[in-house]
Parts: C-alpha cells; structure tokens; sequence
C-alpha cells in the first residue's frame, strides 16, 4: 500500500537496531511514529539523536507526562491523541451539528473506515 504512495516502510520492532539499520532511519527526512508502547517510542527517539543528519520526528504519547519525556528527549512533535479527538469532536459540532451535514459526514467517516479495512 505504501509503495503505491511512494513511500516506503518497514515493519519489525523499530527499537532493535538492525530494523533500525534496514528501515535506513539516517538517510529519512521525516520519521512518524504512532507505536503505542512508550519505551519502544523513546528508544525511536533517542536514537535518531544519534544520528549525524537528523530526520524530524512526529511521534506519539498516551499522556501529558510521556509527551514532556519525547520532546525532552529531542521529538519534533508529539502527537495525544486526546487532544486530537477533542480538537476534531470540536470542529464537527461547530461545522456540522445539523442533521443533513452531520449524516453526510457519517457517511463519508463509514466509507473510509471500510475502505481502510479493505487495505489491512
């Protein structure tokens, strides 16, 4: 699915160093990241921190005190996806709180849930 994108991706545990070393972490120019595991994202981090040209890093936290640590330890951005959510939930109700818009809008949400389960 990424190829066809034209990205690339590998899959394995990123905070092993040879996933590290076939993944070719030091030649990326944006490394995202939405392992749920907070040790195995920190070693992500830590180790782009060792490179001699560093890619920018998005990844994410499951909670405020995580989020500190990541940029602490050198990410570019930390997603919550709490803060996501309610960002979302927020836009929804002031762009589609009306029926008609807001069926329209589930609709779409169910075209794209299916369609990404087909690609899974």
């Amino acid at each position: 699915h990424y190829r066809n994108l034209g990205l690339s991706a590998v899959c394995g545990d990123i905070a092993d160093p040879y996933i590290q070393e076939v993944a070719v972490i030091h030649e990326a120019k944006l490394l995202i990241s939405t392992i749920p595991d907070f040790h195995d994202t920190m070693a992500i981090v830590e180790a782009v921190q060792l490179l001699k040209r560093k890619p920018r890093i998005i990844v994410a936290a499951s909670d405020e005190t995580e989020a500190i640590d990541l940029y602490n330890a050198g990410a570019d951005y930390v997603l919550l996806p709490h803060f996501v959510g309610s960002a979302h939930l927020s836009d929804i109700v002031r762009l589609h709180s009306d029926s008609i818009s807001l069926r329209k809008l589930r609709k779409k949400h169910l075209e794209t849930i299916h369609k990404s389960l087909k690609v899974a």
